[in-house]
């Protein structure tokens, strides 16, 4: 893999992740390439996120419901050198797959 700068490499890795995650990967193997933590703007609501070493490049919080069959997803954000790559809609793909059985919605609140 050639490296154009320090973070060239990179990309191109979390590309293949993103790629990777929109193939429909079993859900073990989707479910590996992401960490989900508690959210911190959001009682009650989880972070969906893509690590680089220590730092997120790519995360977005989101609130399920089994019971009433709906899921909500708000606050999408990817670091502004690994945008365009995929990973706001490789990380929503994989909820929709973990979750086939929900309806998701967003707030909206990301609009600007």
């Amino acid at each position: 893999m050639s490296q154009v700068s320090g973070r060239g490499s990179w990309r191109a890795v979390l590309r293949r992740i993103a790629d990777a995650v929109l193939d429909q990967l079993p859900r073990s193997q989707v479910a590996s390439g992401w960490r989900d933590t508690a959210s911190q703007e959001r009682p009650g609501w989880r972070e969906r996120a893509a690590h680089l070493d220590a730092d997120i490049v790519s995360s977005v919080d989101y609130r399920s419901c089994r019971r009433c069959g709906l899921a909500w997803v708000e606050q999408p954000y990817t670091d502004p050198l690994y945008q365009r790559c995929g990973l706001a809609r490789a990380a929503l793909a994989a909820l929709r797959a973990e979750h086939p059985d929900l309806n998701w919605h967003t707030l909206g609140g990301h609009l600007t």
